[in-house]
């Protein structure tokens, strides 16, 4: 073998080498960068999260009804908004923070103004 070629040669393992080392600091240097960035990421949904959360929470129908709020539904299923849902003789369904009360419509009285 030529000794030009044997350089040649010679210089291919070590140029690999060097690209390899190159790629290492760099993949090392955005190791680094990744921890603390994802942390912050994680911190930053875990505020949306706990936001989220309250939300539902505030909106959860068991919460209302701890708080003495009803639901009322006639035989139907449908929910009475209004004395126009129902009638004297309906059978209602009251769903309350502790179980379910079942009544009869005897009258009805609509609230003006």
């Amino acid at each position: 073998m030529c000794v030009q070629e044997r350089c040649q040669t010679e210089r291919i393992p070590a140029a690999a080498r060097q690209a390899v080392a190159a790629e290492q600091r760099r993949v090392e240097r955005a190791t680094a960068r990744i921890g603390p960035e994802a942390r912050r990421h994680v911190r930053t949904a875990g505020i949306l999260l706990d936001g989220v959360e309250g939300r539902v929470r505030a909106l959860d129908p068991a919460a209302a009804m701890a708080r003495g709020w009803s639901l009322t539904r006639r035989a139907d299923g449908r929910l009475v908004r209004s004395p126009h849902d129902v009638a004297e003789g309906d059978e209602l369904t009251t769903v309350v923070g502790g179980g379910e009360i079942t009544s009869t419509v005897r009258t009805t009285k609509e609230h003006t103004g």
